[in-house]
């Protein structure tokens, strides 16, 4: 399970806040750190991640898993009868708990599918190894393009 927005953004807050500002001597820069903890705690309940984003691969891994299931090589497992049983993402709440839940259960889903992979036979393979691509190549561009820290 991923953390959820909410908590990581509550755990930066309270690092600057409680353990970096207390160790800056300069005071105007103790006051930049608490400000910065501050706002962030702020944002912590309203944001949430970007589902586009999130969402790009879950309906072909619901795809692949249903092929999967009706082929008979894979059992319709618990993970995929909860996934299925979603709506699409187009319809999940508003709240960023709602679009967390949503995103677990599909990657509990990804996680079965990956595990049932080596076994599996072509096209389903290949099927599976697209959406596991289509995940985690969104994540390597993402990662990629994100500024880089220098010393």
């Amino acid at each position: 399970m991923q953390n959820g927005l909410e908590r990581i953004l509550d755990g930066i807050s309270q690092a600057l806040s409680q353990e970096i500002a207390p160790k800056i001597d300069d005071p105007y820069a103790r006051a930049q750190a608490i400000s910065a903890a501050e706002l962030i705690e702020n944002l912590a309940a309203r944001v949430t991640w970007r589902r586009d984003y999130l969402y790009a691969w879950i309906p072909d891994c619901r795809d692949v898993a249903r092929q999967a299931v009706a082929a008979g090589a894979l059992p319709a497992s618990e993970a995929f009868e909860r996934a299925i049983a979603l709506s699409t993402p187009d319809t999940v709440g508003d709240a960023p708990a709602d679009a967390e839940a949503y995103i677990a259960t599909h990657l509990e889903l990804l996680t079965e599918l990956i595990r049932w992979a080596p076994t599996a036979e072509e096209p389903l393979r290949a099927a599976i190894q697209a959406v596991v691509d289509r995940q985690f190549s969104g994540e390597v561009d993402r990662l990629r393009r994100a500024p880089q820290i220098k010393e």
